[in-house]
C-alpha cells in the first residue's frame, strides 16, 4: 500500500491539469447476469423449470476528447443482449434473443468545485438497432428478421471527486427521452405503425455511480528510484 502511494505521488506531481485541451476521458461498462425463473431453494423444483433463465450481456464504452479548456466530446458505443431459455413438458428448447447496438455522442462541461469536487453537464445524442436474431420454438428454428430503430437524447448532470489527479468515481443524474420505431417485422417486411414518432416517446430517469479515468496530455509515469527492501521494511514499521 506504502509503495502504491509513493508511486501515486510521483504520477501527480508531473500530471498536468486532467481537464484542459488535448486530454482524454475513459469510461466503461462490463455487465453479464443469470436470473433463473424458479425458487432456488426449492426441493420440487422440475427439470422442465429448472431449463427456465434469463440471461443479461450489456457493455458500453466511454471515449472523450478535450477538445479545449474544460469542454470535451464522448463517443459511446454500447450492446445489449437479452437470452431467455424455457423448456416445454417434452423438454424441448425455446430461446428468444434480443440485441441492441447503439452509439452515442455527448458534448460535456466541466467546472471546478474546489481541488477535489468537479461539476460536470451534458447531453447525450445517440441512435441504435434492434436487429431480429433467430431463436427455438420447441427445439425447431425460429427465424425473426424484424427491426427496430431507436432515437435517444438524454442530458445528464454529474458529481465528481477526484481519489487522484487522474480518477474520479462520480455520481450521475439523467433523463432520457427516447423513441422506438419498428420499420420491419419478423418475416422482413415494411412495417407501418400507423402513429407518429412523437407519439411513441417514452420518458426516462437514471441514477449511476462510475469511475471515470483521465489522461490529460503530456502525462507519463514518473522515474521512481528503486527502494532497498530494508528501507521499506523501516519505514512501515517493521510490519
Amino acid at each position: 500500500v506504502l509503495a502504491f502511494l509513493v508511486v501515486s505521488v510521483a504520477i501527480s506531481s508531473q500530471v498536468p491539469d486532467p481537464l484542459a485541451a488535448g486530454g482524454w476521458e475513459f469510461g466503461g461498462t462490463l455487465k453479464f447476469s443469470h436470473a433463473p425463473d424458479y425458487p432456488i431453494f426449492s426441493d420440487t423444483v422440475t427439470e422442465e423449470e429448472k431449463g427456465e433463465y434469463l440471461q443479461i450481456t450489456e457493455a458500453s464504452l466511454s471515449i472523450g476528447r478535450f477538445l479545449m479548456d474544460r469542454f470535451s466530446l464522448a463517443v459511446r458505443p454500447s450492446m445489449l443482449l437479452y437470452t431467455r431459455h424455457s423448456l416445454n413438458s417434452s423438454l424441448q428448447e425455446s430461446i428468444s434473443r434480443t440485441l441492441f447496438l447503439g452509439l452515442g455522442l455527448e458534448p460535456s462541461w466541466y467546472f471546478l468545485l474546489g481541488r477535489s469536487w468537479i461539476l460536470g453537464a451534458g447531453a447525450e445524442l445517440g441512435g441504435g438497432i434492434w436487429p431480429g436474431l433467430s431463436g427455438l420454438s420447441a427445439d425447431v428454428e425460429d427465424p425473426d428478421r424484424s427491426l427496430e430503430v431507436q432515437f435517444w437524447l438524454e442530458p445528464r448532470v454529474r458529481a465528481y471527486y477526484r481519489i487522484s489527479e487522474l480518477l474520479a468515481p462520480y455520481a450521475e443524474a439523467g433523463f432520457r427521452l427516447s423513441v422506438v420505431r419498428r420499420v420491419r417485422d419478423d418475416a422482413g417486411d415494411p412495417y407501418d405503425p400507423g402513429v407518429t414518432i412523437l407519439e411513441e416517446v417514452r420518458g426516462r430517469f437514471a441514477f449511476t455511480l462510475g469511475l471515470k479515468y483521465f489522461l490529460p496530455q503530456g502525462a507519463r509515469f514518473a522515474e521512481t528510484k528503486k527502494t532497498p527492501v530494508s528501507d521499506w521494511y523501516d519505514i512501515s514499521g517493521g510490519r
